[in-house]
């Protein structure tokens, strides 16, 4: 995302100039997760673990399906880990080498995975103590501590994170190592400093721009775009922008004025959340019952996902989401999503959520994200929407 810069989409290749404070870097995709375990037979024990979750306080249970990835360096010398990239987070946490979870530091369907180890490092600094966060839903618990972190040629120093000893079966059984989260300074974990705080001020502009490209095959990881520091992506993105006021100054929320598909609009305002950690778009149950019935989607009980034959994969009606008195098209080739089911069948990449408190009522997730690019605009309180290039 660029200062003077040129970019490759899918390489590592960027030139910064001497005081540079703007740089684009490739986020791979981790490929789907609900298809690696139907794969290797987990899914149903991943379900099982997933709806215990629902008796609980957790107010909805995401598709956390596939995640966008940074490469992140942490400590010196380096130790090099997969992070998610989480605008939906304010905390960054890499596994730590004592790990006591089960499959903490890899198994055969995901390989070895990056564990960090403090007595390597020279610039590790104690923190406060140990911490208890809540992500997805479940506790992930570990120490703190502050260290050197780098990348795509910036470096933050003594930046707050998290050294994960405890964590759920969701982020064991993905091939990431951790998460750094671009969400605001509200949502800090015990009161450290986030890696915005850290970031923006070195930036020429106080931004970061992302572009996802289109999925091929979703059981596969790999190239999945670019996230642009300092600067707006024109490479991959549209020059017309919709700036879109935040309406909400403690996570990246707006709100949403209507939605339809077919026959079906509802025009309401509503606060949504943009969040890159989502795969799939959370909305309110009377739009999930929408969904259903304007593309005869059938609830496969075993799957616990609504399903539709991958043949309309792109005859299915589009879906219309109205922002900032602006329409936004998602094509049904987006929301449907081909995880190798049997008998042809396809998901929808639509979850119910069920909106508590001040909370948003909206989870606009990559579906959405995919479709547009997204200028995440911290110093005017902003997100810009463009529609994005793709290779088909």
């Amino acid at each position: 995302m660029n200062y003077f810069l040129i970019v490759c989409s899918f390489s590592t290749i960027f030139f910064i100039f001497s005081n540079a404070a703007s740089f684009s870097y490739p986020i791979e995709r981790s490929g789907s997760l609900i298809q690696r375990l139907l794969k290797s037979g987990k899914y149903s024990e991943f379900l099982k673990s997933r709806n215990e979750l629902k008796t609980g306080s957790q107010p909805f249970i995401d598709f956390y399906d596939d995640y966008y990835i940074l490469k992140v360096d942490v400590g010196t010398p380096a130790q090099s880990f997969r992070l998610s990239l989480d605008t939906a987070s304010s905390f960054l946490w890499v596994l730590d080498i004592n790990c006591i979870s089960k499959d903490c530091h890899g198994a055969s369907n995901h390989g070895q995975k990056s564990t960090y180890n403090f007595s390597d490092s020279s610039t590790f600094i104690e923190g406060a103590g140990i911490f208890v966060a809540q992500f997805d839903g479940q506790s992930i618990s570990g120490y703190l501590g502050k260290e050197t972190v780098s990348f795509g040629g910036l470096t933050l120093k003594n930046q707050d994170f998290g050294s994960a000893q405890l964590l759920p079966q969701l982020y064991v059984e993905q091939p990431i190592d951790g998460v750094i989260g671009f969400g605001f300074p509200a949502m800090a974990v015990n009161g450290t400093r986030t890696p915005l705080d850290g970031l923006m001020p070195m930036l020429d502009q106080q931004m970061f721009s992302v572009w996802m490209d289109r999925k091929i095959v979703t059981s596969r990881g790999g190239p999945g775009g670019l996230v642009t520091f300092g600067a707006m992506d024109t490479v991959n993105c549209f020059a017309d922008v919709n700036w879109v006021p935040l309406t909400v100054k403690s996570y990246w929320g707006f709100d949403l004025d209507g939605f339809k598909i077919g026959s079906y609009e509802r025009t309401k305002k509503e606060k949504v959340i943009s969040d890159t950690g989502s795969g799939w778009i959370g909305a309110p149950p009377t739009v999930i019952s929408a969904i259903v019935k304007a593309t005869g989607a059938k609830y496969d009980w075993n799957l616990e996902l609504y399903v539709v034959p991958c043949s309309t994969m792109k005859t299915q009606p589009d879906i219309k989401l109205t922002i900032n008195g602006i329409e936004y098209t998602i094509p049904s080739v987006e929301y449907i999503l081909d995880l190798l089911l049997d008998n042809g069948q396809c998901a929808l990449t639509f979850f119910g959520f069920g909106a508590t408190g001040f909370g948003p009522t909206w989870v606009l997730g990559d579906t959405f994200i995919r479709s547009y690019c997204h200028f995440y605009d911290y110093g005017n309180m902003r997100i810009g929407l463009a529609k994005a290039h793709h290779s088909y």
